[in-house]
């Protein structure tokens, strides 16, 4: 995560750099896109949070 770290304010609060944010989301969704097949997709996470995400893709 460190190379999507904009800087650190004095108060420890990290601010993000949201252009590679973007750009590494753009390009997972036309990775994802260009599988012929959507069956082929798994979509995993490993924590309780995550679960609402991946029912929303799905």
């Amino acid at each position: 995560m460190e190379r999507y770290v904009f800087k650190r304010r004095n108060d420890d609060i990290y601010i993000f750099n949201l252009g590679k944010t973007w750009e590494k989301l753009m390009m997972a969704a036309r990775v994802i896109v260009a599988i012929e097949n959507p069956q082929d997709i798994i979509v995993q996470s490993s924590r309780p949070y995550g679960r609402r995400a991946i029912l929303k893709f799905t």
